[in-house]
């Protein structure tokens, strides 16, 4: 079955199965871990794995030319040396992650204390630490949501590789492009944001409170950015139901943190606490080695996201709207090759020419990642419980000739499948418009701060040069 001819009542299907046949293998190695003195070797090779495409092993009282048999529809083995059972049993070895390794790699993609202090010093201790609390705990939901819908989509035979094809399977494919080219909007700016080590001044703090405020909600936001790339962890784990672990552990890791650092430098550093908060350490040989350590880091981190940027510029945007070649491909490597200094070279002219590139990446911060962390997984998870609930216990997917037996559609089907979690559903709503109101919050703070240092004359291009 092609990709494009499947509904979202096939993927329930399909993830149905997939979530089943892993349960299975886990139960089947435990008790094979509790058998392992008593079991004769020579059974071993008889031990067969649950087939993960079907779910199950195969029947043994179905005749084998049935049984090896692919249907009408079905994604032909793209390995034709193997049989069925072995490309799936391949393709679910080739996730090798375990919760432990993903909870690393979530500290890694969203930790990052520096910010942290001066989110306190725009907002004092009390009311920066109950929205560390919240934005903590809600962005720990959010990861929670893309979670379950990933093993409610993500099949074997149609896995979920990133973060717009969960909402490909949810709204279409328009609105995958939408997010592939949000995301490599978004990663072109701030990795070279990385390397300008701004420096917030009480001129560039704003002249309104209010203004200041928001910035603080901004950056406190902003630092829990990060789980567009959980879908990329989900999709490399051997068992991605231990998800939950990774998430929470490396969740409160990284909320400690942040809390006890930002509150500490806040609380000796004062109207002096600055971003990065290194800037404010008066000894010029301590702040002069963090500032080489931070830009060693950020160097790498630069090359990381702008990697994944230009990977999804091109595998998601440029294949399938450009109809360019494969990447794997040698005509796809050419292009590859060329297209990458072109990428790189637009970034670093963006980031020249542009006055004030920290306020322009704080506004693209504030569309993007804001919306890709809190608003867009709440909307997806609507849409995926209303749909999936809607599902009947007298309904069916058929997969051989690809079909679903629907019982109603339009309007009064998922206005049932939404009632079935109706306070569930009402808080996601709330949530995805509050997202919204936080995203316009801080694109009005990012502008407010541009236009400000414009009015002020202290905008300067393709110059190190102070202005002042």
């Amino acid at each position: 079955m092609s990709r494009k001819s499947l509904s979202f009542e096939a993927y329930v299907y399909y993830a149905s199965a997939t979530r089943s046949a892993e349960q299975s293998v886990a139960a089947g190695r435990f008790q094979n871990r509790e058998r392992t003195a008593l079991r004769n070797p020579s059974t071993k090779e008889a031990t067969a794995k649950p087939d993960l495409a079907g779910g199950l092993p195969p029947d043994e009282s179905t005749p084998t030319s049935q049984r090896d048999e692919p249907a009408k529809n079905e994604v032909l083995n793209p390995v034709p040396y193997l049989s069925s059972l072995e490309a799936d049993n391949a393709a679910h070895s080739a996730r090798v992650a375990t919760w432990g390794s993903v909870a690393y790699l979530i500290v890694t993609d969203i930790f990052g204390p520096s910010q942290a202090p001066w989110s306190f010093a725009q907002m004092g201790h009390g009311p920066g630490f109950l929205l560390y609390t919240a934005i903590g705990g809600l962005s720990t939901y959010s990861g929670w949501l893309l979670w379950k819908i990933f093993i409610g989509l993500d099949a074997e035979q149609h896995p979920i590789r990133n973060y717009a094809d969960i909402f490909e399977r949810l709204f279409g494919t328009r609105m995958k492009h939408f997010v592939n080219i949000s995301q490599v909007i978004q990663l072109i700016p701030p990795p070279y944001k990385r390397l300008h080590g701004l420096r917030q001044t009480d001129s560039q703090r704003g002249v309104l409170d209010v203004v200041a405020t928001l910035n603080g909600l901004n950056q406190a936001m902003l630092c829990f950015g990060g789980t567009s790339l959980f879908i990329f962890f989900l999709a490399e784990m051997r068992r991605p139901m231990d998800f939950w672990k990774s998430l929470f552990c490396a969740q409160f890791f990284i909320y400690t943190l942040y809390v006890v650092f930002g509150m500490f430098v806040y609380h000796w550093h004062g109207q002096f606490t600055y971003t990065p908060a290194m800037q404010g350490i008066s000894n010029l040989r301590w702040q002069t080695t963090l500032n080489a350590i931070t830009l060693f880091t950020n160097l790498i981190s630069t090359g990381l996201y702008g990697n994944i940027g230009l990977k999804i510029l091109y595998i998601e945007v440029l294949e399938p709207l450009c109809n360019f070649p494969v990447l794997n491909s040698s005509s796809g490597r050419v292009r590859w090759s060329i297209l990458s200094p072109v990428f790189w070279s637009v970034g670093f002219i963006v980031a020249g020419a542009i006055p004030q590139l920290a306020y322009v990446s704080s506004l693209a911060a504030a569309l993007f990642t804001v919306m890709f962390t809190y608003s867009l997984p709440a909307l997806a998870a609507i849409v995926f419980w209303s749909r999936k609930d809607a599902m009947m216990p007298n309904e069916q997917f058929d997969p051989t000739t690809g079909t679903f037996s629907f019982q109603d559609q339009g309007f009064q089907r998922y206005y049932r499948g939404f009632m079935q979690r109706p306070f569930l559903n009402i808080f996601n709503i709330i949530y995805f418009l509050s997202g919204l109101v936080c995203c316009a919050l801080g694109c009005y703070a990012a502008i407010f701060q541009l236009t400000t240092a414009f009015q002020n004359g202290v905008a300067t291009s393709f110059t190190c040069k102070s202005p002042v």
